[in-house]
C-alpha cells in the first residue's frame, strides 16, 4: 500500500499497516528495522548513512544483540528528522 505524496504528510505505513503519523510517532518507539524501512533504505544504505557497522545492524535486526536504549532514541530522532 503506497501512499500518495499528499497522504505522506498525514499517514505512515509500518509493517504493512497504515497509521496517523503524528499519533504513531508520539506513542511508539520504532525498531531498527522499522526505522530503516521508514526511510525506504536497504541494510547497506542505512548502515552507511548512520555509520553503523553492517554486522552490528544485522545483529540488531535479528535480535542477536540489542542497542542501548539511548542509542535507539537518538537514532529514531535522527531518522525522523531525516524523513522531513
Amino acid at each position: 500500500d503506497a501512499l500518495s505524496d499528499e497522504e505522506k504528510e498525514t499517514f505512515i505505513i509500518v509493517d504493512g499497516k497504515k497509521y496517523v503519523k503524528a499519533i504513531y510517532e508520539q506513542n511508539h518507539q520504532l525498531t531498527i528495522k522499522q526505522m530503516r524501512e521508514y526511510l525506504g533504505l536497504n541494510k547497506a544504505q542505512f548502515s552507511r548513512k548512520y555509520d553503523i557497522p553492517a554486522r552490528t545492524l544485522d545483529a540488531w535486526e535479528s535480535g542477536e544483540r540489542t542497542p542501548a536504549p539511548y542509542v535507539l532514541k537518538l537514532l529514531e530522532r535522527a531518522v525522523k528528522e531525516d524523513k522531513r
